[in-house]
């Protein structure tokens, strides 16, 4: 079994999702799965242009950033996905 967290936390490896990420795929690889952690604050994305590319025949998008590595992953391959997000809090008086 594979799983992948995919961490979206701005900190990356250095913040406290990634603690908990690397706490749970921990408990997975003894549990015997093939793990890998994603830290997507460290990867290049680019917002969509609306050139419809993706829609025509090829289904390709013309913006090379790491969105094509995701497309490129083998999804049958992974077994369970983790979507780790940061938790953001804002302290105000009342």
């Amino acid at each position: 079994m594979k799983i992948t967290a995919f961490n979206g936390s701005p900190k990356g490896a250095s913040g406290n999702t990634d603690v908990m990420a690397k706490a749970f795929m921990k408990g997975a690889e003894t549990a015997g799965a093939e793990t890998e952690i994603i830290h997507l604050a460290d990867k290049d994305f680019n917002h969509c242009k609306a050139c419809g590319n993706c829609m025509g025949s090829n289904g390709k998008c013309i913006i090379k950033d790491y969105m094509g590595d995701l497309q490129g992953l083998n999804l049958n391959k992974i077994h369970a996905a983790i979507k780790s997000l940061s938790m953001q809090y804002e302290s105000g008086g009342s």
